[in-house]
């Protein structure tokens, strides 16, 4: 903490500006301070203080001389100024001595030039600093580098000393401090006195003189304050990290209680000296200081002393109730003992009197400390206010349980610290958990209820949040909030915050509790003539009361998922191409389930709500009920839409259930008991027996429809195989499910179901014993499939290129996309490269090789677009899915050839090598007319130009195979070796100029979004754009949507929405295009030689700062490599410059701005400026490496792979970068490596 800013922090009450730094003797008053200090100096020194008052820099420069050694450094003041204003002062002030003395004051005065000398050389020695309107610039108070003075001077005497030097017990420190007060008041207050001030860290003390003087208490305050500030204290024990006062506030409050408990007992409390409101008022005094130690540390004193006094109050007030009582008690005896009640009356109006006085001390700490502390400028002592105004509430509950002083609180649910806002809230809790007046509550609620509901919604905090639902779950349980308060905070369980929804769903569990027993009390009769007294728990599948509940769980569900219509269409307008690419993520039901799970017994019992959805509920009729079974039945009825969101609680209740049975053998303190242990097996067995019989039950019932389907496909990545295969039974239903989920990907479209099934094929190769089963199931869907897509590929508009009607299409679009799917998880390359046995006279003489067709149909993309927006979205689908599944044909025909020449069993000969690299390039010819033909940047042109990069990056993978191959290189055919990695090839300048052109769109796209005005890299003789008009004339992919809104047009919520969701997507596509572009730069299939060579990256870079953080980290990882020492054989000193170089580029955009969406022009030509001169200043290096590495690939070819070694881990690299960068093949490579 700067000396400066500590001292400037403390006097926001006196009015002082913080702004500047100032000196202490500044903020004095001449009179008073002349007054104490006139005992210890002369007429000369007071003189010179009451000039420093008067010229106020002259004195922050004298202070700046007594202490030259910690300012010579940073003081930064001109020099001749400065000297000139020294020799003014110094013939001040002797002007002024001689007068005063008579005496010739030239010796001290060339003592004070020579003094002074010492800075002005060191003045002297700086450069020569810019004045602003003739006056010289103050060095800056932070640049102090003295060290920092020491919290506190410890002193072994007093209390002080007593209780953190010697550490005594406090109770014997109060004690012998009462002892010595009975002897002598005034010294024992003064002891006291000095105990406060020495707990701020100030090394003050006061005499008896001061104790005595109670009017001048406040002044005296002041000249303390203004003493303790001349030692320009850093820090004060309260506060402080010091291992002294570890226990120092504890130690404080201990004592404190302990005072006022002595006091108590000695009756000193309610005597006519008082020291209670002695001490009371010296700590009301020092609370209202400027100096933040002071104002903490006796507010702290002065609330702990208050509740002190709240505890003796409650004590006293139960004790005049139970005299009262005993009061009453005797007077209604037949012969009263007069004497007796005489006794107890005296009792009662001796502690009433005691209750006066003490509600005084209370009312005046209140009125005096309390009502001006709790809006004070330091959080900290605000959140000191209102746990102890809390604590006041709890335990005197007769005097501060009135509205008057609960709303205090209410108000600091609006502070703006959020330590602050928490700490009410966590008050508040304790209160309501307590059964106090309903009245009261009531009043409070009523007012600040909507504040705390807004807290809860919309907090800027995620604890207060959380902590605000707890208390709201504590006020419904008293029945103080309405129906549409409790929807409100029950709503949360959709919240995007894990820590929100485990807050909420005790909310949520507990009105579904009480929603449950209000239906259950109406239909008490009806439900027990239903169900009877005794339930069936083996057949999951008979009614039971728990259904109630599932009835009641899925209406609320229901009811607070307004937005159910909308994601539909949401979901229905994105399609599976424009989807955000990433994980997959849980649904909201999902989510609300987690957060419920832990409060609702009913879905460990699973089961149960499986039979619920098997229940055929369309058996039960709508008309009214004629009798009780009737009625029931007719309450928990799933209406339209119910089971789909029951399907989703029912997953996770599985899965949560599974987990559950994995940690059922540890107890709370984290042992395990084997006794349990021996039991998980059994109920895993169990689980897997009752999922392989449930779930094609659900496929059988819920397969039409796509959400229920794929969610019904989620269970099946719950069954436990290995417990399966201990059960001949549940193997063949197993087998059985296989067949299911078969069905369900050849009969489904939608990419949600066959994402699912695609994962149920993978869960089932997991085991040893159901892989052959499955590898059979899915050769029956290759043989379907490619027999489908072979027969429409025979369509004459098909072969001809030319629309197709819709029938066909559809049937086409979904075929691929199941194939598309199936290639992701399934090597695919004999099913591709083979060609169909011919099964029928039409295919006999014309069948060729899948790998034809989809080659074909990726040629579709060349045609003109189709008007029909359903046509085009279909065209649309097949082109990308065929694209799609060439891809990962590529891919596993590489990942096969990479494994067998690491392995050394690589045996291929030269026709198999032609083969695959005439394909790579049949494919990547196709790719590239595709991207020369599409007029603007649409969906089909983005893929294509994504899987080429793809393509190009995967074949350079192979560019330093013999690098890793086991055993060494000599362990591989030269001739496979060689063949191998000459299929890494670079992409063609025409293609790369074309790639570029299309991350113009894509930047100028997102930028326009963004209200972003973009630089470009556009130059005479750069061959990557042919001319500026060039640039602009560019396609963009907005020039199908409408012009956009005037900015001062009013935007409702539905069109903010849509702009948002453009944007988004925009930023997507930007950043997954470039970060296929930087992985081929690293992976060196482009912009790696030529003229043209570094040209691209440079270009990446150019709008690295104002295009949003995510693009500023994919480009990152080119500014990483460029950071790199370059690989050349020059002099050592010159490979040193390199990263210095290099480093001061990349490093310098991260400054220009903290938010890189915010503009900034300014910050813009800077980076402008400094990328010219670093490219200065590098020129030469860069060329020289270049040259070298030129050199190099001329050369010595092998020399050229040594320096590329490192591309391999590159290349894997890639694998992940795809994933990250939101490729629709994200898990593929895992899977290959599997």
């Amino acid at each position: 903490m700067d000396l400066s800013d500590a001292r400037s922090s403390d006097v926001e009450e006196n009015g002082e500006s913080s702004s500047r730094r100032k000196s202490g003797r500044a903020i004095r008053k001449p009179q008073l301070f002349s007054q104490d200090a006139s005992l210890i100096t002369n007429i000369p020194e007071k003189r010179k203080r009451t000039t420093a008052n008067e010229d106020d820099e002259g004195n922050e420069e004298e202070e700046d001389a007594e202490e030259p050694e910690s300012e010579d450094d940073t003081e930064e003041d001109d020099p001749d100024e400065e000297e000139e204003r020294e020799r003014r002062r110094a013939a001040r002030r002797a002007a002024n001595r001689r007068r005063q003395s008579g005496k010739s004051n030239t010796k001290p005065a060339p003592s004070r030039a020579a003094k002074k000398a010492k800075t002005n050389s060191a003045g002297k020695s700086l450069a020569i600093r810019p004045a602003a309107n003739g006056k010289t610039k103050k060095a800056a108070p932070k640049k102090r580098t003295a060290p920092p003075r020491p919290i506190f001077h410890a002193t072994s005497e007093g209390l002080f000393g007593d209780l953190f030097e010697h550490e005594k017990d406090t109770e014997t420190v109060v004690e012998e401090w009462l002892s010595a007060y009975e002897k002598d008041p005034v010294e024992g207050m003064r002891v006291i006195f000095n105990l406060f001030l020495q707990c701020t860290g100030a090394d003050l003390s006061v005499d008896t003189a001061d104790v005595t003087d109670e009017d001048h208490w406040p002044q005296r305050i002041q000249d303390l304050q203004e003493a303790h500030l001349d030692t320009e204290p850093s820090d004060y024990p309260l506060i402080s990290k010091d291992k002294r006062f570890r226990n120092f506030r504890s130690t404080i409050i201990d004592f404190c209680d302990s005072w006022v408990e002595s006091l108590h007992r000695s009756s000193l409390l309610y005597n006519s000296f008082a020291p209670g409101m002695k001490v009371e008022t010296w700590l009301n005094i020092m609370s209202s200081s400027g100096n933040r130690a002071f104002r903490h540390t006796s507010t702290l004193c002065s609330i702990t002393i208050a509740s002190a006094l709240c505890d003796i109050a409650e004590e006293i007030a139960t004790a005049v109730s139970t005299s009262r009582k005993q009061l009453e008690g005797e007077k209604r005896k037949k012969q009263a003992n007069k004497g007796r009640i005489s006794t107890i009356e005296g009792t009662i109006l001796e502690n009433e009197e005691k209750l006066v006085t003490i509600e005084e001390l209370l009312k005046e700490a209140f009125d005096t400390m309390w009502v001006h502390r709790y809006r004070d400028v330091d959080f900290k002592i605000r959140s000191e206010c209102f746990s102890g105004l809390a604590r006041w509430i709890q335990t005197h509950r007769e005097m501060f349980f009135e509205p008057q002083y609960v709303r205090y609180l209410g108000w600091g649910l609006s502070d703006s610290v959020t330590q602050v806002r928490f700490a009410v809230v966590a008050q508040l809790r304790q209160i309501y958990e307590i059964k106090f007046s309903i009245a009261t509550l009531r009043t409070f609620t009523g007012r600040f209820l909507r504040r705390l509901v807004e807290m809860a919604m919309r907090d800027a905090d995620t604890n207060v949040r959380a902590s605000t639902v707890e208390l709201l779950g504590l006020i419904r349980n008293q029945g103080l909030m309405e129906n549409s308060e409790i929807d409100q905070v029950g709503q949360l369980v959709f919240d995007v915050e894990p820590r929100i929804r485990k807050a909420a769903g005790r909310f949520f569990s507990a009105n579904l509790q009480e929603i449950f027993e209000t239906h259950t009390e109406e239909m008490a009769e009806d439900i027990t003539e239903t169900f009877g007294d005794q339930e069936d728990e083996d057949d999951f599948e008979a009614p039971k009361r728990s259904w109630i509940k599932y009835k009641c769980l899925v209406d609320i569900l229901q009811s607070y998922d307004g937005q159910r219509d909308e994601q539909t269409m949401e979901r229905q307008r994105m399609g599976t191409v424009e989807a955000l690419s990433g994980a997959p993520v849980e649904s909201r039901f999902f989510l609300a389930t987690e957060a419920i799970y832990q409060h609702l017994k009913e879905l460990s019992q699973w089961q149960s709500l499986a039979g619920y959805l098997l229940y055929d509920h369309s058996q039960i009729s709508e008309s009214p009920p004629q009798d009780e079974v009737s009625n029931v039945r007719q309450f928990f009825a799933l209406e339209e839409g119910q089971d789909s969101i029951l399907l989703e609680v029912l997953v996770c209740a599985v899965k949560l259930r599974i987990l559950e049975i994995a940690r059922s053998d540890i107890n709370k303190r984290g042992q395990k008991i084997k006794s349990l242990t021996d039991k998980i097996p059994e109920l895993q067995e169990e689980t897997a027996h009752d999922l392989t019989q449930i779930i094609p039950r659900l496929l059988n019932k819920f397969g039409a429809v796509p959400e229920a389907a794929s969610a019904v496909l989620r269970l099946e990545h719950l069954v436990d195989l290995d417990k399966v295969q201990n059960l001949q039974k549940d193997t063949t239903s197993y087998t059985s499910l296989l067949n299911d989920i078969n069905r369900q990907f050849l009969t489904h479209s939608d990419q949600d179901v066959l994402a699912e099934a695609s994962v149920a094929f993978l869960h089932a190769r997991s085991s040893d014993e159901m892989k052959e089963a499955m590898e059979s199931k899915v050769q029956e869907l290759w043989d379907d499939m490619i027999d489908t897509v072979g027969t429409i590929s025979q369509n004459r508009d098909v072969q001809a290129g030319s629309s197709v009607s819709k029938n066909v299409l559809v049937e086409l679009s979904n075929t691929v996309a199941r194939i598309a799917n199936l290639a992701s998880i399934v090597d695919c390359t004999s099913i591709i490269e083979t060609v169909p046995v011919a099964t029928g006279k039409k295919r006999k003489q014309r069948s060729e090789a899948p790998f034809n067709t989809l080659i074909h149909l990726v040629k579709r993309g060349l045609r003109e677009e189709e008007s029909s927006e359903e046509l085009r979205s279909l065209e649309t689908e097949t082109i990308v899915n065929s694209i799609k599944t060439l891809l990962f044909y590529f891919m596993w025909k590489v990942q096969a050839l990479s494994t067998a020449v690491k392995t050394g069993s690589a045996k291929y000969s030269t026709s198999y090598f032609e083969t695959l690299a005439k394909s790579r390039d049949v494919f990547a010819a196709t790719l590239t007319a595709v991207m020369q033909a599409r007029k603007i940047l649409d969906d089909i042109r983005f893929s294509a130009v994504t899987t080429f990069l793809d393509l190009q990056t995967l074949f350079g993978t192979l560019r330093n195979i013999g690098m890793h191959v086991k055993g060494g290189p000599e362990n591989v055919d030269e001739d496979v070796l060689f063949q191998t990695q000459g299929l890494a090839q670079e992409i063609i300048p025409s293609t790369q100029i074309l790639i570029s052109k299309f991350h113009d769109v894509a930047e100028r796209s997102l930028a326009k979004k963004l209200k972003k005005e973009i630089r470009t890299s556009v130059e005479d003789d750069d061959g990557l754009l042919e001319s500026a008009q060039d640039l602009k004339d560019l396609p963009s992919d907005d020039e199908e949507e409408n012009d956009e809104q005037d900015e001062d047009t009013v935007e409702d919520e539905s069109v903010a929405t849509e702009r948002l969701r453009a944007t988004i997507l925009a930023e997507q596509r930007l950043c997954e295009l470039t970060g296929k572009i930087v992985l081929a730069i690293t992976g060196r299939v482009i912009d790696s030689s030529g003229s043209q060579r570094g040209k691209l990256k440079k270009k990446l870079l150019v709008n690295k700062s104002l295009l949003g953080p995510n693009y500023k980290e994919v480009v990152a990882f080119l500014e990483d490599r460029k950071a790199r020492p370059p690989a050349s054989n020059k002099p050592s000193h010159k490979q040193d410059a390199a990263p210095r170089v290099g480093s001061s580029k990349p490093g310098e955009p991260l400054e220009l701005e903290d938010d890189p969406i915010e503009d900034d022009a300014e910050a813009n030509a800077v980076a402008a400026e400094e990328d010219e001169d670093e490219d200065l200043l590098s020129r030469g290096l860069v060329e020289e490496h270049i040259d070298d590495d030129d050199n190099e690939n001329n050369e010595k070819e092998g020399e050229d792979e040594d320096d590329g070694s490192g591309q391999e881990e590159n290349g894997a690299a890639e694998d992940g970068e795809e994933g990250e960068n939101g490729d629709e093949n994200e898990g593929e490579d895992e899977i290959m490596g599997d």
